[in-house]
């Protein structure tokens, strides 16, 4: 059983979107993208097998959901499919960013309304804290989607509906899995043996003849990174477990442009919201919903600082480790890369909104302006995978304001 979980981690955590309901009203104009080769940017390297690898990897997620589904059911979202909770906030560019900073969504001082989405990483609405055995339960990665409305610029994908800017983020600074090459080969061995043996046969091949040194530590990585996720203790999880979906921060973990000549990765990190000395009820299956509902009925605003660490052109001096690995950090110059404050968040309401409406949304690091297109092979994989979700659903168009309560 423990294995089988250590293996949903491993395949879950990259993707944060989609969703459930249906339209009556097609989703128009994105079907070719899901075919169409993502052009590389100055700041990437794309292999020449990985736009085959995600196509294989796309019509597996069409066929695991048809299977999934096929008794009629609510279609949900591929993975993050439990909400914690959809609330309302305030997304404001702060006034003092650096000019060089002034770029794309951060250009000049404004608040836009949001719609922020809090989740489980799992493909199914499973408890908070699954129970592994007798009295031992794993944590898991927790998702956080804010999606930025009344935007104005040139949008990265065709517009359906309102031009809006998503940021998709984990609990975890880094996803488990580098690159495509990666997960493409553990979502195979994962659909040819099962839950139980797939996990398995990705570390063993990862150890076989043939196998580069690049290969095997990312392999090491990956392991290390999927334990610290479920981690109640030992070793060290990436952060305390929250007992609201409020005490942690969130991570976009993978590279995304800033402007034409810099890249960011962000982050949002809690102000007054702290895990530090408490307990979850870890047995309670939706504990981090009730947490949510509980700390909005106080009536004090919740607030989030959004940071990135933000590096040119010419201090990108690996592209394959700072750009196309999406299992590392960038650690290498805290002090010369720094998290800068360019935003704040806060959420004032005093109950979370409508989970139909907001169930029926898609979140997609691809909403987003041009000037933040999203970097790396993960990312790319990213766009293909939501889309054919996306389209799946039959989702409806991206709102222009919040919805009624």
């Amino acid at each position: 059983m423990e294995l089988q979980m250590f293996v949903r981690i491993l395949v879950v955590s990259i993707f944060v979107g989609s969703t459930w309901a249906s339209s009556d009203e097609p989703l128009v104009g994105l079907a070719h993208l899901i075919e169409a080769r993502v052009e590389a940017t100055d700041f990437e390297k794309i292999a020449p097998s990985e736009q085959e690898m995600i196509q294989a990897i796309v019509k597996a997620t069409g066929v695991q959901m048809a299977t999934r589904y096929k008794g009629g059911e609510t279609v949900r979202r591929n993975q993050h499919a439990k909400s914690h909770g959809c609330v309302a906030g305030k997304f404001t560019i702060r006034e003092d960013i650096d000019a060089k900073y002034q770029v794309g969504l951060f250009s000049s001082v404004r608040s836009y309304d949001a719609i922020v989405r809090f989740s489980n990483a799992d493909s199914r609405d499973r408890d908070d804290s699954p129970e592994l055995a007798p009295g031992v339960r794993m944590h898991g990665s927790r998702g956080m989607a804010i999606k930025v409305l009344g935007i104005s610029g040139e949008s990265l994908l065709p517009q359906h509906g309102a031009l809006t800017q998503d940021f998709v983020m984990i609990n975890s600074p880094v996803f488990v899995f580098a690159n495509v090459e990666d997960y493409a080969l553990a979502s195979r061995l994962i659909a040819e043996h099962g839950d139980d043996k797939g996990g398995t046969e990705f570390f063993r091949m990862r150890q076989m003849p043939g196998t580069t040194a690049e290969q095997k530590a990312r392999a090491a990585e990956t392991g290390r990174i999927a334990a610290q996720i479920r981690s109640a203790g030992t070793p060290a999880p990436f952060q305390t477990p929250p007992t609201t979906p409020f005490e942690n921060s969130y991570f976009g973990a993978a590279p995304f442009l800033f402007g034409t000549d810099q890249v960011m990765r962000f982050r949002v990190v809690p102000i007054d919201e702290n895990a530090e000395g408490k307990q979850p009820l870890i047995e309670e299956s939706n504990y981090l919903r009730e947490g949510l509902a509980n700390r909005l009925s106080s009536g004090e605003p919740v607030r989030f600082v959004f940071e990135a660490q933000i590096r040119s052109k010419a201090q990108i001096t690996d592209i394959i480790t700072q750009i196309e690995n999406a299992s590392l950090e960038w650690q290498d110059n805290p002090e010369e890369y720094p998290w800068t404050a360019l935003a704040d968040l806060v959420i004032s309401s005093s109950e979370p909104l409508d989970e139909a409406v907001c169930e029926s949304l898609v979140f997609t690091p691809w909403h987003c302006l041009k000037e933040h297109q999203p970097l790396g092979s993960i990312n790319r994989l990213r766009k293909a995978v939501y889309l054919e979700s996306a389209m799946i659903r039959n989702t409806p168009k991206e709102p222009a304001s919040l919805p009624d309560r």
